[in-house]
């Protein structure tokens, strides 16, 4: 049995704004193993909104077909390996199928918050065909309340620090450990 995440499972017959190709695609494995973005502690530190956008997101590791894409946008080229960001509802389909801003590879740990803000704004709130109506819905809802929480870019690295993620030359990296227990 291979990496399957919840959402798939639970997504069911929600899945109602997406046309038969892509539900099709997007009940497929993702192309790559990941581990969710949120953390047990989340709802102590963060906004009601920040905790459905860190629900939203995965951490995951460059494979090939990621390296070899010609990422728009980007100065540097991405290596193999180097942890990337992406939206865990259209993971599954292929790189040139997903909405605008479906993944970002933050060169710094304080570098994810930031990615995370243009993933929800621009991806999840926006162009991904993937997420349901209802959900789209609620995010763009609590991003108009515009709520406070103490947390913020530190706490967002800190996190990512917690879930194994350290800098390298190339970007981030997932320690061994963590690295291994992706994989499962």
């Amino acid at each position: 049995a291979g990496f399957r995440p919840s959402f798939l499972a639970a997504a069911g017959g929600r899945l109602n704004n997406m046309s038969a190709e892509l539900r099709g695609l997007a009940s497929l494995q993702p192309l790559s193993p990941a581990m969710s973005l949120s953390l047990a502690c989340d709802d102590e530190h963060l906004s009601e909104y920040q905790i459905m956008v860190r629900k939203q997101l995965e951490v995951f590791e460059a494979q090939p077909e990621d390296v070899e894409s010609n990422t728009q946008g980007r100065k540097k080229q991405v290596a193999l390996g180097q942890v990337g960001i992406r939206c865990k509802h259209c993971s599954s389909l292929p790189l040139r199928q997903r909405g605008r801003g479906a993944v970002y590879y933050p060169a710094k740990l304080q570098g994810v918050y930031q990615a995370a803000q243009n993933m929800a704004s621009s991806h999840l709130c926006e162009s991904c065909q993937c997420i349901d109506d209802p959900l789209k819905g609620e995010l763009k809802q609590l991003r108009e309340r515009r709520d406070t929480a103490s947390g913020g870019k530190q706490y967002w690295a800190d996190g990512a620090r917690a879930l194994g993620l350290f800098e390298a030359e190339d970007g981030l990296r997932l320690t061994g450990e963590a690295s291994a227990q992706q994989q499962q």
